[in-house]
């Protein structure tokens, strides 16, 4: 039986949260619900196999914890993201701080499997200025969508997106 590979399964969902993300802020013409369902599955079953194997095989608890409760942060950021009503339009400065966080966080997914040196840390101030630049435009209330739902989902996503790259840091520090 072939080693199961969690660095394979995390890049995967890495890659699916990254879609997401672009998918919610570009303009389509199909119905988002049927793809979000189809994104959501597709997410948790990736979370079940990667628990299954990881409470299978032999590791010690604390990388077993580090690689599932990260698995499960990149499901709660897909799942924001899904989450997000497409029909209204978003500011310019949502998709781009969006994008970016998403795409900061796949990008550095996919060091894991490298990762034994403390210069391959992901830039923490990077993606902080990112985050403090859309907390600074929700505090003045620029460009944002009049609909308050889709601007809680959309600050919902935000705070996940941070959240996932704070346990993906906590994860690279453990392991250098």
């Amino acid at each position: 039986m072939a080693k199961f590979n969690y660095f394979d399964t995390i890049e995967a969902l890495s890659d699916l949260m990254e879609l997401t993300v672009r998918e919610v802020f570009e303009e389509k013409k199909n119905p988002a619900h049927i793809r979000n369902r189809e994104i959501t599955d597709s997410t948790n079953k990736m979370i079940c196999e990667l628990e299954s194997k990881l409470f299978s095989d032999f590791f010690p608890p604390l990388e077993r914890a580090d690689i599932a409760a990260f698995a499960h942060s990149l499901g709660r950021v897909t799942s924001a993201a899904a989450s997000i009503e497409r029909r209204y339009r978003f500011s310019t400065s949502d998709a781009e701080i969006c994008v970016k966080l998403a795409e900061l966080i796949n990008q550095n997914a996919h060091m894991l499997k490298k990762i034994r040196k403390a210069d391959g840390i992901p830039n923490r101030d990077s993606f902080r200025a990112l985050a403090k630049k859309a907390d600074e435009q929700k505090s003045r209330g620029i460009a944002y969508s009049k609909a308050t739902e889709n601007r809680s989902a959309i600050e919902e996503l935000i705070r996940e997106l941070s959240s996932c790259f704070d346990r993906l840091v906590e994860i690279m520090l453990n392991n250098i």
